[in-house]
């Protein structure tokens, strides 16, 4: 897989996750950018796979959306392919 495209695809992969885990605490992404303090313009750009989010937001994300250890090296690698 080329770089361009594994980059893709983690976003892609991300952005699920992230979308998925909210959906299951029902939160509104509102109420996520709140608790995080991560704009919801910023947020909704990593739910659309437009962005990534910094070491800092990705680890607010995961501990305000309870995203398990497990869910992370899935994602990781889903993505890269490991």
């Amino acid at each position: 897989m080329n770089p361009a495209a594994s980059k893709d695809a983690h976003r892609t992969a991300l952005a699920k996750l992230l979308r998925t885990a909210r959906a299951e605490l029902q939160l509104k992404q509102y109420e996520v950018a709140q608790a995080t303090g991560i704009s919801q313009t910023r947020l909704s750009r990593f739910e659309s796979a437009k962005d990534e989010p910094r070491v800092s937001e990705f680890l607010s994300l995961v501990e305000t959306l309870n995203i398990s250890e497990k869910q992370i090296l899935d994602l990781w690698s889903t993505s890269l392919k490991i």
